[in-house]
């Protein structure tokens, strides 16, 4: 079986207070991974920032559990896995 790679989730980019915050609109039962690099032209770069929630229909958020650094770009990436 062959499992093609999901597309980045549209965002939107928040700010709040040494951290980051990514809103996106969900879909019901849906992992969603944040992930970040520091080279937007390497696309083969993205890591995992460990933060993962699970969508619920409505728009959700993703914080970065490290500090925000201005080295970063960020993508919500939709996880194959499906709640059950």
């Amino acid at each position: 079986m062959t499992v093609g790679v999901p597309e980045p989730v549209a965002s939107t980019t928040v700010m709040v207070t040494d951290t980051i915050a990514v809103e996106f609109a969900s879909e019901d039962s849906v992992i969603y991974e944040l992930e970040s690099t520091p080279d937007l032209l390497d696309t083969n770069n993205w890591a995992g920032t460990g933060a993962f929630v699970v969508g619920n229909g409505t728009n959700r958020f993703l914080f970065d559990p490290e500090t925000f650094s201005t080295n970063k770009n960020y993508r919500v990436h939709e996880r194959i896995e499906v709640v059950p």
